[in-house]
């Protein structure tokens, strides 16, 4: 078993579906071929996780947090990481990055497979940290909850390759993949 090394967005209106792990991704297969356990059911109304409306990343998200409620408390103590940009969070997060070579991803940080519990939060040295019983006593679940979701989804930094002095500054971005900015329920065929 692997994770999916990205996160999911699904606007109002789409659908998403799996078709499984080990299914070819050059074919199509027939509802009634496969039946997940999913379609037993009735559809489930998905709810952003922690507010958050678009993709995560640390200068929209992660950064307010870290400024806000860990910087003061680890430069007090002097324990942990005393720098809380991304630059000086990069040896206590896991991330895979670097460039596709063939069907394997080039290690940057963290390797190149996701293997359940080695990868993300749970090897994460901010993952850790965050559930031991200090850090439960002094974060809120909440901003627990949102660091933990952006070293899952690859703790990245921006959340598009574009207008990175506009998400400096704490603005939204949205990547510029196969929609409109001002419209991202339309698309761009």
């Amino acid at each position: 078993i692997q994770t999916m090394r990205s996160a999911a967005f699904v606007h109002p209106g789409e659908r998403l579906t799996c078709i499984g792990c080990h299914e070819s991704k050059q074919e199509t297969y027939p509802s009634t071929r496969i039946q997940p356990l999913a379609f037993r059911r009735e559809a489930q109304k998905l709810e952003a996780e922690c507010n958050i409306q678009g993709p995560i990343s640390y200068t929209l998200q992660i950064k307010p947090i870290m400024e806000q409620r860990c910087v003061g408390c680890h430069q007090k103590e002097k324990k942990g990481p005393q720098d809380m940009s991304y630059e000086g969070l990069r040896p206590y997060a896991h991330w895979f990055g670097g460039g596709f070579c063939g069907s394997t991803m080039q290690k940057e940080y963290g390797g190149s497979r996701s293997i359940p519990g080695r990868c993300g939060a749970f090897q994460s040295r901010i993952g850790k940290a965050l559930l031991t019983p200090a850090h439960q006593a002094r974060t809120k679940p909440e901003d627990r909850h949102a660091i933990i979701l952006w070293l899952d989804a690859n703790a990245l930094r921006y959340t598009a390759f574009h207008d990175l002095e506009k998400q400096e500054q704490g603005a939204f971005v949205w990547p510029l993949l196969d929609t409109d900015p001002r419209n991202v329920l339309k698309n761009l065929d």
